[in-house]
């Protein structure tokens, strides 16, 4: 018998790597080895490392000490472990998107993957035309002409994919429920059987009209300033482009800025009010990192949660709140030297389940 061994590559990527385990027989245990009887529970079994007790994190191996279930390519697998001498699988679920992580939240099993769909893609024009022969020609006459496929706009979506599993019998997991935070995953803790993930969400500003309304400007480029002349000019360049922008705001609306929640019918709908969001005083890149939190245990959970209009992609939690890192660092040229000064912190009470902006504080260094 063995056990797999995650060895990381970086980058995302890795390998298992059997290693046998000590004093456990290779051969298949003896008929009737598990009939009759109650069944011997293991004295004990690892968890996974934390840096809080009480506050439990992603895993890609979750266990309760006789069922292992780990996910590997978008695939849950779940193995009966005990006796570890009989150990087997004995279901696996597939999920869409890249692994994330598991939580093993009583007889529930939340997985969170990582999904992107749309974009710019092509549309191709039908089924490819036959082969020709040698001299160019076709049964049906001449060679069609081809038309090259066209490029066409996908509504795009990224997201963290939740779903979760019921598996009080691990033999046959039951999806109770699928949803998705649009954003990138950031991290998720859980805490007294309750799951708060928090997601960064960055809007998409590549509207060609915006483009050409800012070029319209003629506006200096900055690199081809010296320092006190773009100083000197800040002021104006700030005045010319602020009316763009607010059109382009209002013409794009909410939705182009705020992450949405989509349900597992793709129907989409508000993550967060604007009022449930935070505004940082030191401007950092646009973004909105929502926390949200939700119970595994209800059917059909709805997430609860704020936003901070702001990226961070590091974040600690205790048992009361939660601490999300701010990434000032930019592309503007203007208090650059500022922006890898200090870090801001922000302080999410947890709540039992519905967060709340705290406070905020920062340390120096970027």
């Amino acid at each position: 018998r063995f056990v797999h061994l995650w060895q990381s590559g970086g980058y995302g990527y890795g390998y298992y790597q059997p290693v046998p385990l000590p004093g456990v027989p290779e051969g298949p245990a003896e008929d009737g080895a598990r009939a009759g009887g109650e069944r011997d529970l293991p004295a004990d079994h690892s968890t996974t490392n934390v840096q809080d007790v009480g506050v439990d994190e992603l895993d890609i191996v979750e266990t309760d000490g006789e069922t292992i279930n780990f996910i590997q390519d978008g695939v849950i697998h779940v193995l009966d472990a005990w006796p570890a001498a009989e150990a087997e699988e004995i279901a696996t679920v597939e999920l869409e998107g890249w692994d994330g992580g598991l939580f093993l939240v009583g007889d529930r099993l939340v997985a969170l993957t990582s999904i992107f769909e749309g974009g710019y893609g092509w549309v191709e024009p039908g089924l490819p035309p036959p082969m020709p022969r040698e001299d160019g020609t076709f049964d049906e006459g001449p060679v069609p002409p081809v038309e090259p496929p066209a490029e066409e706009w996908v509504e795009s979506f990224q997201g963290v994919r939740v779903t979760i599993l019921d598996v009080a019998d691990p033999s046959n997991p039951v999806t109770d429920a699928a949803f998705d935070v649009e954003g990138s995953l950031v991290g998720a803790r859980v805490v007294d059987g309750l799951v708060y993930l928090a997601a960064m969400h960055q809007p998409c500003l590549c509207d060609p009209e915006l483009f050409e309304a800012l070029e319209a400007l003629d506006l200096p480029d900055p690199w081809n300033l010296s320092e006190s002349e773009r100083e000197r000019r800040a002021d104006e360049v700030a005045d010319a482009v602020r009316p763009v922008i607010a059109e382009y705001v209002q013409r794009a609306g909410r939705a182009a800025f705020l992450p949405d929640l989509r349900d597992d019918g793709g129907e989409r709908s508000e993550l967060l009010a604007c009022s449930d969001l935070h505004r940082p005083e030191r401007a950092a890149e646009l973004a909105v990192c929502a926390v949200v939190a939700f119970d595994p245990a209800t059917e059909g959970p709805v997430p609860d949660g704020i936003g901070v209009i702001a990226s961070g992609w590091q974040l600690y939690a205790s048992t009361e709140a939660l601490y999300l890192s701010q990434d000032s660092r930019w592309w503007r040229w203007d208090d650059a030297e500022a922006r890898y000064a200090e870090t801001p912190i922000h302080r999410i009470l947890l709540n039992d389940g519905s967060p709340s902006y705290s406070a905020s504080g920062k340390v120096p260094g970027g």
